[in-house]
């Protein structure tokens, strides 16, 4: 895969906020995040990904929290 890879996200119940609607406020399927390596000085060519991040699935409900905990330059931001 050349280009970043994209997911696909699902943003649910109403923009309110008020409301008891069911099933998750926010769903990700197939998150993926790629980093190009390339090659060469004047003609740079593809030659494969870093892959950060490649096939996560997660959903967050009402009243969930999501975190995300790493070491210092692990790669959260990303």
């Amino acid at each position: 895969m050349s280009e970043n890879a994209t997911s696909l996200v699902k943003q649910r119940g109403p923009a309110s906020g008020s409301g008891s609607g069911s099933g998750p406020l926010l769903e990700v399927t197939g998150l993926a995040k790629y980093f190009p390596i390339n090659m060469g000085f004047l003609f740079k060519r593809h030659v494969g990904d870093v892959r950060a991040v490649d096939g996560i699935d997660f959903s967050v409900g009402r009243g969930e929290t999501l975190g995300l905990v790493g070491e210092s330059g692990c790669g959260k931001s990303t």
